[in-house]
């Protein structure tokens, strides 16, 4: 447990630290594009091929995935999955805090996107940070902590351990192949997720700790309306057997009156 604690404290402060110092060059430049940001978008313009061609389709599916609608499916799924326990819980404040900074951070800093010609995407709003990258580093590193406490054969937890690695490195590439953002915008943003990530499972361990929400409120609902019901039948029954005994009682005195 504790060697857990540090682990995510660890990722969090070292992520913070990342994120700050993106957010001071970023500042400083005025939002322009940093040398670093002008070279690697200049690499993926090379290497993308033509709008519409394979790549094109290939990054506009693999994108979503950062994308709101793949993080509200996931949210739901991890309702149903957990029946709303202090995991789903965490996991949802989590999601509803990224959202938030996502709009905020953007609102402050009105980074112009890379050329327009040259987007293959929609998207009209600040460059910086990333959201698909801030919500697929919250998504992945919560799904990891998730699975590293379920009891599975290693060879699962592999397999689930990769696929979360490629969605963390495929979604912030896509952003920027796709021409919608820029290294530091992405980077920016993964430290983001991760930050907001690390924080929600420190939470969680604090809550499975003092047992909050332990026991899933679906099951908790539906125990709750189980036992109403029992103790409704139970009522009944206890009701049927008094008057059974009060009329039997009234038979057994106009017997005696007689």
């Amino acid at each position: 447990m504790k060697k857990k604690i540090i682990g995510y404290s660890i990722t969090c402060l070292v992520a913070l630290i990342i994120f700050i110092i993106f957010v001071i060059l970023i500042k400083n430049s005025g939002g322009a594009p940093l040398e670093i940001d002008a070279n690697i978008r200049d690499f993926f313009y090379n290497i993308r091929g033509e709008r519409d061609g394979f790549l094109y389709h290939l990054f506009r599916i693999l994108t979503e995935l950062g994308g709101f609608t793949f993080i509200l499916i996931s949210t739901l799924l991890l309702i149903i999955f957990t029946k709303l326990d202090n995991r789903a819980i965490s996991y949802v404040l989590g999601v509803i805090i990224v959202f938030i900074f996502y709009y905020v951070l953007k609102d402050i800093f009105q980074r112009e996107r890379p050329y327009i010609d040259f987007r293959w995407g929609k998207e009209r709003d600040s460059s910086f940070p990333s959201g698909h990258s801030a919500a697929i580093a919250f998504l992945t590193l919560f799904v990891f902590y998730m699975v590293n406490d379920m009891k599975l054969k290693k060879a699962i937890k592999i397999v689930i351990y990769v696929v979360l690695a490629l969605l963390g490195i495929i979604v912030p590439i896509s952003r920027m192949l796709l021409g919608m953002h820029y290294f530091t915008d992405v980077i920016a943003g993964f430290m983001q997720g991760l930050i907001i990530a690390s924080l929600v499972v420190l939470f969680n361990m604090f809550m499975k700790h003092y047992g909050i929400f332990e026991k899933p409120i679906f099951v908790a609902i539906y125990e709750y309306f189980k036992n109403r019901k029992k103790e409704n039948i139970d009522f009944l029954e206890d009701k049927e057997a008094t008057n059974k005994i009060d009329d039997i009682e009234s038979i057994n005195k106009n017997e005696d009156i007689e």
